[in-house]
């Protein structure tokens, strides 16, 4: 029974750190800019691990920029 609970607490507290469910992104609306500034940040990312090109990248960012902040 001990060890039940034990694994059960373990359980909850990795649940509530988020190591087996993750954290769910805030429902705070974010603002154009903040927007574009987390697409950047996200395609960077996905051309430092070679899944777009950097080019593809600053392209994607580009059209953010230009739909969201009209740049």
């Amino acid at each position: 029974m001990i060890l039940v609970g034990s694994v059960i607490a373990v359980a909850g507290s990795l649940t509530q750190s988020g190591y087996i469910r993750p954290k769910q992104p805030s429902d705070t609306p974010r603002t154009p800019a903040a927007f574009c500034q987390e697409v950047s940040r996200e395609v960077n990312i996905q051309a430092y691990e070679g899944m777009i090109s950097p080019s593809k990248a600053r392209q994607m960012s580009r059209r953010c920029q230009e739909l969201y902040l009209g740049e």
